[in-house]
């Protein structure tokens, strides 16, 4: 009686307290588990595909930067097409 008087207190209602109702909160807590499991491993895929995007796009950035900038090139619009390309 103690029992089922703290579980009430619990907020567990007397429908939960029987063989089915612990199987389906089993599942439940099964299925949680697998959808947080997912989740990680989503997480985890994007921060890497985030920090291969910020190597890539350092390592572009870092060529423009080298880019040679000549006198041969001036009025030329292929320069000035890189020149904005590179800001």
């Amino acid at each position: 009686m103690d029992v089922i008087l703290l579980l009430l207190q619990m907020g567990f209602s007397s429908n939960l307290q029987g063989r089915a109702a612990h199987e389906a909160l089993l599942c439940r807590q099964d299925a949680e588990l697998r959808l947080l499991d997912t989740m990680r491993r989503c997480l985890a895929t994007k921060v890497k595909c985030d920090r291969e995007y910020a190597v890539a796009i350092t390592s572009v950035a870092m060529q423009g930067q080298k880019l040679e900038r000549t006198e041969d090139l001036v009025g030329s619009l292929v320069a000035q097409a890189s020149s904005w390309y590179s800001q």
